[in-house]
């Protein structure tokens, strides 16, 4: 009788979110791009990976995760590091995410660096109206004592160049619709911030 409670229960709770997920596609208007930005190593994956596992555990559907670090060994593997290169890596995945959220019916959670102004501009064109810009906020001397890959001791040593925060340009946000201190705050706060945030843009359906 025991075992059968619990299949009930686990049948009922895929029923659930397989009605859910019908629901989400069939009557919620819009699905959105939250693109996190901010200097390397200021917790952008962090906090979306965050993110992602608590939509899973209390809405039962996944967000996209559409990551700086993975594209750029698939997809944007054939750009290098010059600005031109650069621009067309952020366009080709604002483009990733405008298709995700229109053709899929997906949301999306993005994390790129992206320190100019004129780019998040250009990617708020491509994606439309369903972008959101979130800025992970983290001053540059912490970022380097975080950064677990060595890429700021390289840039010290000189092997690399151009790198953003040290020897080239990161614009402090003219505007952004939310900001993650993640200097102040655990990645765990700031992932549960990002979350009401999110909430709070489907209205009801989302909300807590």
């Amino acid at each position: 009788m025991f075992l059968m409670r619990n299949r009930d229960l686990i049948y009922l709770f895929f029923v659930n979110n397989f009605f859910k997920e019908i629901f989400r596609f069939l009557f919620m208007e819009k699905r959105f791009t939250l693109w996190l930005f901010g200097y390397p190593c200021a917790g952008k994956t962090t906090v979306a990976q965050g993110l992602a596992r608590i939509i899973r555990a209390s809405r039962g559907y996944e967000i996209a995760v559409h990551d700086a670090d993975v594209v750029r060994k698939g997809l944007c593997s054939h750009l290098k590091y010059s600005k031109e290169d650069r621009d067309e890596n952020l366009r080709l995945n604002a483009e990733v995410c405008k298709i995700l959220n229109i053709e899929a019916r997906k949301d999306v959670v993005a994390t790129f660096i992206s320190p100019l102004n004129s780019q998040r501009k250009m990617i708020e064109r491509i994606v439309g109206d369903n972008f959101r810009l979130i800025y992970v906020d983290a001053p540059p001397e912490l970022c380097e004592k975080r950064d677990c890959k060595g890429m700021y001791a390289k840039v010290r040593r000189g092997e690399i160049k151009g790198f953003t925060g040290v020897d080239d340009l990161f614009e402090v946000p003219e505007n952004s619709d939310l900001v993650l201190h993640t200097d102040k705050e655990s990645p765990e706060d700031s992932a549960r911030r990002l979350y009401n945030f999110y909430c709070s843009l489907n209205g009801s359906f989302n909300s807590k």
